[in-house]
């Protein structure tokens, strides 16, 4: 036997570990750097072992744990890299462990533990969400995702991630999404996603929108997911995170357009990638949903249907909402007056599109034929957008690197002004928006009361 040992465990929930164009499976995996020989030596899989194998992947080129798994043997790892992880857990979890002593704090691993600290590991495991992200290039899983019960990330970007979350958080914050007599769940795409502190100023809607309203009574558990589309998000295992936590009563907001328009096949070496993945396509603009043969999944309409038949299962209120705007005028310059004509997708020299049409009306058809309240978050960023003017670029992500240094050379600069995302001032208004609209929706009008 040669150390060290990658171990992994599958669920088989789905077809694969790596695969996200048919429903993944829940996948974890461990280094075990420790094995007495002549012994029964014991390593454990978790969430916090799989932030260091994916550390480890990342150290030496391999983008993620599951494709480092994938190899079947073990490359040359860099000690250095395992030691810095595991003091990264060290540091953020060893005042949980209260009866160990300074040797077994000093040795602390989630992949070897004494049994004794079973049952706190336990309790730790429960108060977090694990999953791992997605490779555009590929099409593959990637590196591990960790967030609390809120979906608020606990590690930062680096390759080798730190813990970074407030005293007591997980506790906390457990606590109030099982506990709050109202919850809101919010379901979409980078424009309403949370964000690690790196990146601040972005900010999804739905980050704002739980920064200003959770309170002891109220939760907004904000699952959006950065480049996540309607199909991809339940077969990447997003929708599914929720579940155990949603009961009869709550809301499900759901927001996706902007990767589900990925459905050029004529786009290089990514179009069929996108398109087995993330693609779905529009109705026609007969209203009609359009898919390949014997494949309903891959029409707009039909997945968001799959969110409100999760809704109906759970008893919840569904809420529809077009995808927010792209800050660029009608000859595709940055800024305002924003061009009204968005989310359509029409055919190109290439023939890349097997269907094409309009995503906003796809969503508006699907919200007026189950009588689901609606929010034209492209009508009302638009607005926002021509209201600003020459100031568009304070809604958008256009910062400069001098104040922000994570975006130099980056888009989201001046010199790279990203017109898809948002920045905290943006944010706060779009959510100012989807409150001012609860508010006068009848079916919304106890969550109303609540803000």
């Amino acid at each position: 036997m040669t150390l060290p040992l990658v171990a992994s465990v599958n669920d088989h929930s789905g077809v694969s570990c790596l695969k996200s164009d048919e429903r993944r499976s829940l996948c974890m995996s461990a280094i075990i750097t420790d094995v007495k020989p002549g012994e029964t030596s014991v390593g454990n899989i978790n969430p916090f072992t799989d932030v260091m194998v994916s550390g480890l992947a990342n150290a030496v080129g391999i983008d993620g744990p599951q494709q480092l798994v994938a190899k079947g043997y073990v490359p040359a790892l860099p000690l250095a890299e395992f030691e810095k992880a595991r003091s990264h857990f060290q540091q953020a979890f060893s005042d949980q462990f209260q009866r160990g002593n300074l040797d077994e704090l000093d040795n602390l691993s989630p992949e070897s533990y004494p049994a004794k600290f079973s049952k706190t590991m336990k309790n730790l495991t429960d108060k977090v969400l694990h999953n791992r992200g997605y490779t555009t290039s590929t099409g593959l899983a990637s590196s591990t995702t960790l967030t609390d019960l809120a979906f608020h990330p606990i590690l930062n970007v680096e390759s080798n991630p730190k813990y970074q979350f407030e005293t007591d958080q997980l506790e906390q914050v457990a606590h109030q999404v099982k506990a709050a007599s109202t919850r809101v769940f919010l379901v979409g795409d980078s424009t309403v996603s949370n964000y690690e502190q790196d990146v601040y100023p972005r900010m999804g809607w739905g980050q704002a929108f739980d920064l200003q309203y959770s309170s002891r009574h109220l939760a907004i558990v904000n699952a959006a997911r950065s480049g996540r589309s309607s199909r991809d998000f339940i077969n990447g295992r997003w929708l599914s995170s929720i579940e155990p936590y949603v009961k009869p009563g709550d809301y499900l907001f759901i927001e996706f357009s902007h990767n589900d328009e990925k459905c050029n096949g004529a786009n290089g070496e990514r179009g069929p990638i996108d398109v087995a993945n993330l693609c779905t396509y529009p109705n026609s603009a007969d209203g009609k949903p359009q898919y390949p043969k014997m494949k309903p999944h891959y029409s707009f309409q039909h997945s968001l249907e799959r969110y409100l038949a999760f809704a109906k299962k759970h008893k919840m209120q569904p809420v529809l909402l077009t995808g927010t705007a792209r800050a660029k005028t009608v000859d595709g310059e940055y800024g305002a007056p924003i061009n009204p004509s968005q989310h359509i997708t029409k055919q190109n020299s290439g023939n890349g599109y097997a269907f094409f049409g309009s995503y906003t009306q796809t969503v508006i058809d699907t919200a007026q034929k189950h009588n689901i309240p609606l929010i034209d978050m492209q009508a009302e960023s638009i607005r926002l957008g021509d209201t600003a003017g020459s100031a568009w670029s304070d809604i958008w992500l256009v910062v400069d690197p001098e104040q922000y240094p994570y975006y130099e050379g980056r888009t989201g600069s001046i010199d790279k002004p990203d017109t898809t995302h948002f920045q905290e001032y943006g944010a706060n208004a779009l959510t100012q928006v989807v409150v001012e609209h609860i508010k006068t929706e009848p079916k919304l009008r106890k969550l109303a009361r609540e803000l």
